[in-house]
């Protein structure tokens, strides 16, 4: 009986290793392949792989010229050429001449063509022009003095004689007016000078403004003997009092 267990003992023992290597391997392929398949899963694949592929670009190699005389890198050391020594030059002494001649030669008389010569025709001594200027010079251009003209003084009628009208234009009556039944009057103030004439009129009042223009264009056309002074027509300040009434 003992030596039934322990022969049972020896023969179940290889079989249990063999379940467990089996248990083992199965284990490690189902982890290996959890692990995988996690792997996968985690990874983004590219949408668009064309257009999401990023392009090799080689870097361009920039070689450096090399000095002359650099050797393996070495810095080239230029040289400056030498500067030449300064000269000194020495005058020579001055000597008075040995020998005085008796004659000096003159200078040529051959008249110059420069812009500064004045040229003589037909032998005359007038000369054609002074390039270069008027002899003593040009008198200093003077500014033109304009004669200050007073304008004639204008007097008032008690100042002088007084004018005395000649030709009298009645003015038109307005329809506005015409219309409303309505008279009225204006005060031309004007300046009479003399030569009899009217000028500078305004009105300084008038009862009503439609009465204005028929009033200035009637007393335009009036003609007046004109104030005197001493014997003397003068300016004369006036005041004419038109009326416009209904009949």
């Amino acid at each position: 009986m003992f030596e039934t267990a322990v022969v049972r003992a020896q023969t179940q023992a290889p079989e249990r290793r063999v379940g467990l290597l089996t248990a083992s391997v199965a284990v490690h392929t189902l982890a290996v392949a959890a692990i995988v398949i996690a792997s996968i899963q985690s990874l983004n694949f590219p949408t668009k792989a064309p257009n999401q592929m990023s392009a090799f670009l080689p870097i361009p190699v920039i070689e450096l010229p090399r000095q002359q005389g650099s050797v393996h890198g070495s810095p080239t050391v230029t040289r400056q050429p030498a500067t030449p020594a300064a000269r000194t030059i020495t005058a020579p002494a001055l000597t008075a001449p040995q020998l005085i001649p008796s004659q000096i030669p003159a200078a040529d008389a051959t008249p110059s063509t420069g812009p500064g010569d004045v040229t003589t025709t037909g032998g005359s001594d007038e000369p054609l022009g002074v390039p270069n200027g008027v002899p003593n010079g040009l008198p200093l251009s003077q500014p033109a003095t304009q004669a200050v003209v007073a304008e004639p003084r204008i007097y008032r009628v008690t100042e002088v004689n007084p004018p005395i009208v000649i030709t009298r234009v009645s003015p038109e009556f307005p329809r506005l007016a015409q219309a409303a039944h309505r008279s009225g009057w204006v005060i031309v103030e004007c300046v009479i000078d003399p030569t009899g004439h009217i000028r500078d009129a305004h009105v300084t009042g008038s009862s009503w403004e439609v009465f204005d223009k028929p009033a200035l264009d009637a007393v335009q056309q009036w003609v007046f003997k004109p104030g005197t002074l001493n014997g003397q027509t003068v300016n004369t300040l006036f005041e004419l009092r038109v009326t416009f009434t209904l009949h």
